[in-house]
């Protein structure tokens, strides 16, 4: 029985000795896979980072983005409102030119429709001045009775022809020439 004892025991110790290779690779296959799960991580968490100050820089520059824009759009909303005062004052300029100014105005603007004749309609405020000044200029013009509801001009009406001298709309025809006149006063340093 010796024999079959030693046999087994022969047989049990080389199980061992597997067992322990077996158990030695296991856990060095373990190692391995724990160090390449651990590099993984690290890369992972390295990646993770790098999009997220990625993603925070873009939010950053997008932000920056918009306030600039909101700057330039209030800055441009200013100047503009300026630019309109500006045109408003000179309307409001034309209207309280003085009468020998206005009247030398009026005279220009008729003569540069080469007219001969028409009724020309004026507001309440330069109606007499018209009157005058229709006695000075060479043509056939008459003077109507009805006043109109304009700040300052003339309407000339030739038969169904009506040219409107009016203020108003000679500063709303010339708007975009006065804008960039004015905004070159105003603002002479911007482009």
């Amino acid at each position: 029985m010796d024999g079959i004892n030693a046999i087994v025991e022969h047989i049990l110790k080389e199980a061992r000795e597997r067992a322990a290779v077996l158990q030695t690779s296991a856990a060095e296959q373990v190692a391995e896979i724990k160090r390449q799960t651990d590099a993984t991580c690290e890369e992972i968490t390295k990646q993770s980072a790098l999009k997220a100050d990625l993603a925070a820089e873009a939010i950053i520059n997008r932000a920056k983005s918009q306030a600039a824009m909101e700057h330039r759009r209030a800055l441009l909303e200013a100047r503009q409102l300026l630019i309109d005062q500006a045109i408003s004052a000179a309307l409001d300029h034309l209207v309280k030119l003085d009468p020998l100014a206005k009247s030398e105005l009026y005279q220009s603007l008729i003569e540069s429709l080469g007219a001969q004749d028409g009724l020309i309609t004026a507001n309440e405020q330069d109606h007499a001045l018209v009157a005058q000044l229709l006695k000075k200029i060479s043509g056939r013009f008459e003077l109507n009775t009805v006043v109109g509801s304009f700040a300052g001009g003339l309407l000339l009406q030739r038969g169904k022809v009506v040219d409107n001298l009016t203020f108003d709309l000679l500063i709303r025809n010339q708007r975009p020439h006065l804008a960039a006149l004015a905004a070159s006063i105003l603002f002479p340093d911007v482009d």
